[in-house]
């Protein structure tokens, strides 16, 4: 079955405070990377303004799918270097009025088992106006058990779970016991989600011309009819996949947090006093 298509606004303003979404997991390789990078397509479409930082310096993927200068890297050697770092960036996203979009660590080794808890420490996250966690796991025992610890493990305000099914062969959630747990939560289908749209979120071999994935839309409207059919075919994926999940997050992440401008209020309310 389709996933319903819900239509995001696509001027938002971002409600006074500090707002941060993390992808949560605490196995390494579940999609944080390619969540954070679809999430900043998002708030590009509903007009957003967003910061995106990670603690991982090595993580050549976001800025190249983001474009360069739009990924910040903190320090989280101490926990109080991962309260000070990140308490500059809040203090930045509140002045530019923007989502802070964090990519927190993983736990593939020691170091940055050591790297999260001193995050989870810092208790930053917390103490922020909002905190949502978008937990992304595929029919995988070990990253439906990484994204449960990590909703434990910070007890974030909001959750959506991005439940990817890799290919339509892979095994059925239900045959996972840790699925149940998860089930209960908000759910964003990615069962669409296919290795040419990962291929452009991502920014690999003969995708990396193209321009940064929040620029995608804008490059399909503007370029459809110079592309050949394959480009226009795998491009287009790329931003309905953008677009469907605009939706979903919208639905369940970004609405409680965000506002309609002032002008645009006045003229829904207008029309709705109308056809009552």
């Amino acid at each position: 079955m389709k996933p319903k298509l819900i239509k995001i606004p696509r001027r938002l303003l971002l409600k006074a405070g500090a707002h941060i979404i993390v992808p949560g997991s605490t196995k390494g390789g579940p999609g944080k990377s390619s969540t954070i990078i679809t999430m900043a397509g998002v708030c590009s479409i509903a007009g957003l303004p967003f910061i995106v930082v990670t603690y991982d310096d090595s993580n050549t993927t976001l800025e190249r799918s983001l474009g360069e200068g739009r990924v910040v890297t903190l320090d989280a050697q101490t926990p109080e270097l991962a309260r000070a770092t990140l308490a500059a960036v809040v203090k930045l996203a509140l002045e530019k009025r923007a989502i802070i979009l964090m990519d927190l660590p993983g736990a593939l080794n020691n170091k940055e088992s050591v790297l999260l808890e001193n995050v989870r420490k810092a208790r930053v996250l917390e103490r922020c106006d909002s905190f949502s966690m978008i937990v992304p796991v595929s029919p995988d025992s070990e990253e439906l058990e990484g994204g449960i610890s990590a909703i434990k493990l910070f007890e974030p305000e909001r959750i959506l779970v991005r439940a990817r099914r890799p290919n339509r062969h892979a095994p059925a959630f239900e045959s996972f016991g840790a699925w149940e747990y998860l089930s209960k939560l908000p759910q964003w289908d990615c069962e669409q989600w296919t290795d040419t749209t990962k291929a452009i979120i991502t920014r690999f071999g003969k995708f990396a011309n193209l321009p940064p994935v929040p620029e995608l839309p804008e490059y399909l409207a503007k370029n459809y009819d110079t592309l050949d059919m394959d480009e226009q075919l795998d491009v287009e994926d790329a931003v309905n996949h953008l677009e469907l999940a605009a939706g979903v997050i919208y639905e369940h992440i970004l609405e409680p947090i965000t506002e309609l401008p002032v002008k645009e209020t006045k003229e829904k309310t207008k029309a709705a006093a109308v056809e009552a």
